[in-house]
């Protein structure tokens, strides 16, 4: 009997001692602010209730090579509320639905539920500033590593912007990472809804809704424009990529075309230029140097460097409404493990992420000790080791009595 009772209690306490959560968490943390914890809450959820999606086999499942993308859902917003749209479908994708419906993996994409917990997700990561320019959400795919998101005019109304994203490479980069390499693609977007806003394009009111009447509005306008033409329209003269432009294109890089079209011809232009560009993606076109410029604004550290693709981050400085916009981005990149070393090109100056970000939120939020939020501070260190140490003692005591038990 005494034996039974001494294996009950070394079992039970065994499993008593290695129950403690020792993974760090935020709860204990008051100086989360509501926007952070809204984060850190939308990715547990998507985390937890997806994590059994498996991108490569819904793109084998899906076929997608048949298809150029192929879209799931659409929604109107407004004030960062959704409400989806009717959306006709072909034959063909209500049967590829249809055989989606079959498949435990692939059906989670025709559910409601998911998308409104993407949608937590984006409400949490993007400053308001932005979601005033949005005026759709499109979720699609077009198969992983081609189009991660993408920023157009809505053709219906063009004063109003689209965000497209990526299903699978959504899934990919925040719930199969553990790390949130999808923070980055939306500032690089965000810098693209700036830029398309109807206070930085000339005449959006009268771009028409026929398709072969915009070919008409677009000549007339690329004629007319006495600033820059942008992809969808003319820049104002006070817009941010007209000043942007004027700065570092206008008198610069007039041996290539407007756009460049591959990854080859982009890496072989920043080897022409290494110190001009933050990436290669960025020698594409006027308009990804500018939302690539932004981006490394936003999650690096101020450039000491004074090379041209330095100052190109350094531009957006210049601008109050901006440096809110990336304080609010780096609010949540705090939380993200989005590593920053990464944007960190032009040198790294003394103050750190945390204190840049001090001095540049200070006028904007009352949080003024944000190095206490990345998650896994000193707190959650002390506790974690003295939950394991215990574990491990609690433990090499009770099997020490359970043979002392068993001798006797």
């Amino acid at each position: 009997m005494r034996k039974i009772l001494a294996v009950t209690f070394v079992a039970l306490s065994t499993i008593f001692s290695f129950s403690f959560p020792i993974t760090p968490t935020y709860a204990h943390n008051k100086n989360l602010s509501e926007r952070q914890q809204a984060y850190i809450t939308a990715v547990e959820t998507l985390r937890s209730q997806y994590s059994e999606l498996d991108p490569i086999h819904i793109e084998e499942n899906l076929d997608l090579s048949f298809w150029e993308y192929l879209t799931f859902r659409e929604y109107e917003v407004s004030k960062t509320e959704i409400s989806r749209k009717d959306i006709y479908y072909f034959h063909e994708e209500e049967l590829l639905f249809a055989e989606m419906s079959k498949h435990e993996n692939n059906k989670v994409l025709l559910e409601e539920k998911f998308y409104v917990d993407i949608f937590t997700y984006l409400k949490a990561v993007l400053p308001q500033e932005i979601w005033t320019e949005i005026g759709s959400l499109h979720f699609f795919s077009d198969g992983q590593y081609g189009i991660v998101a993408t920023t157009m005019i809505i053709d219906e109304n063009p004063t109003q912007i689209e965000l497209s994203i990526d299903v699978l490479d959504f899934i990919y980069n925040v719930i199969q990472n553990s790390e949130d390499n999808y923070l980055s693609t939306l500032v690089h977007e965000s810098a693209h809804v700036l830029s398309l806003s109807e206070t930085q394009l000339l005449n959006l009111d009268t771009r028409p809704w026929n398709h072969h009447q915009i070919e008409q509005w677009e000549e007339t306008e690329r004629n007319n424009c006495s600033t820059k033409y942008l992809t969808l329209g003319c820049a104002a003269e006070d817009s941010y990529a007209y000043a942007f432009y004027s700065e570092f294109w206008a008198n610069n890089y007039t041996d290539r075309p407007e756009i460049l079209s591959t990854w080859d011809e982009y890496k072989e232009y920043l080897s022409i230029y290494p110190n001009d560009f933050v990436s290669s993606y960025a020698t594409r076109e006027l308009e990804e140097d500018f939302a690539e410029s932004f981006m490394y604004y936003v999650l690096g550290t101020t450039p000491i460097n004074n090379e041209v693709m330095c100052k190109k981050i350094l531009f957006f400085n210049k601008f109050k409404e901006l440096k809110k916009i990336r304080a609010e981005f780096r609010e949540i990149s705090q939380v993200s493990g989005e590593p920053e070393y990464i944007y960190n090109i032009c040198g790294s100056s003394k103050q750190s992420k945390t204190d840049y970000s001090t001095t540049t939120m200070a006028s904007y939020t009352d949080s003024t000790e944000l190095s206490q939020n990345i998650g896994f501070n000193l707190f959650d260190l002390l506790t974690a080791s003295t939950l394991v140490v215990t574990s491990i003692l609690l433990w090499i005591v009770n099997l020490a009595w359970f043979r002392w038990v068993v001798k006797k």
